[in-house]
């Protein structure tokens, strides 16, 4: 669910936020959330073509494609 330039990751079982990412590096709007196979990552993309992995257990960004950091 966006929030502002963040992004809420619910637990679903419990129905409750689990954590909030607060900024999505560059301001744009996310397009497309996706999480990979396994659960461990999350894929998000935004409206300028940015795709940010973030790693879900330890919820920080690991990769920034292109790699603008």
């Amino acid at each position: 669910h966006g929030v502002g330039h963040g992004l809420q990751l619910w637990d679903l079982d419990r129905r409750e936020v689990r954590t909030v990412l607060d900024e999505i590096p560059g301001g744009e709007a996310v397009e497309l959330l996706v999480f990979s196979p396994d659960d461990k990552t999350l894929v998000s993309a935004d409206t300028r073509g940015r795709i940010l992995l973030w790693d879900v257990a330890r919820l920080l960004e690991v990769r920034r494609e292109p790699d603008s950091k």
